[in-house]
């Protein structure tokens, strides 16, 4: 088999448009540690809408690189990371300040860290071997994206964007449970094995 390199920019988007191409220097990776106010720098397309206070977009970002590398060539680098846009997020004045609102937002975000997570953990117990990695690597991404948009938009009908106290304190609740859970899996880089046998 030939050694190449494989790079693959899969991306989610939490919200409609495009996102800059380069996710480190124009974005903050997850960490665990709140956005604040000053995190939001974008511009309110929205202004007549009243429904509509804030704007939180996040992107997850797969890379596989260098592939099969290693002293046996049967493994592949993976970087997984949940990312905020702070130039595409954004706050109306009135709502600055308004802290129950900014959990909310933080909560979009802790929810595409929690599928990065998520995507890590299926990755690292994937069967995969050379003739099926690239496959069932998209498969498990596809799956992922999927899972990540319908927990987004359950997330705010469920909390009616925050305005439901109650549901928000679950959601935090579930979101903090649930990172713990998968916090074996925080680290965004890692190796991936790969089997040469031949089936």
């Amino acid at each position: 088999m030939k050694n190449c390199v494989i790079l693959l920019l899969l991306t989610l988007l939490s919200a409609t448009g495009a996102f800059p191409q380069d996710s480190a220097r124009n974005s903050i990776a997850w960490k665990p540690r709140m956005v604040n106010f000053t995190d939001f720098k974008g511009i309110n397309r929205h202004a007549d809408d009243k429904r509509i206070a804030a704007s939180t977009r996040t992107k997850v970002q797969m890379v596989i690189g260098d592939s099969l590398w290693g002293p046996n060539k049967d493994s592949l680098t993976v970087r997984v990371v949940a990312y905020f846009f702070p130039h595409l997020s954004w706050f109306k004045p009135e709502a600055f300040g308004n802290k129950k609102l900014l959990v909310h937002e933080q909560l979009h975000f802790d929810i595409a860290e929690l599928h990065a997570r998520q995507l890590r953990q299926q990755l690292a117990t994937l069967q995969l071997t050379a003739e099926n990695y690239q496959k069932k690597i998209k498969k498990a991404h596809e799956s992922m994206l999927k899972e990540l948009r319908v927990m987004q938009w359950r997330y705010d009908s469920e909390t009616i964007h925050g305005l439901r106290e109650d549901e928000q304190r679950r959601w935090n609740d579930f979101s903090f449970d649930e990172l713990n859970k998968l916090n074996a899996f925080r680290d965004t880089s890692f190796a991936i094995k790969v089997s040469l046998v031949q089936k």
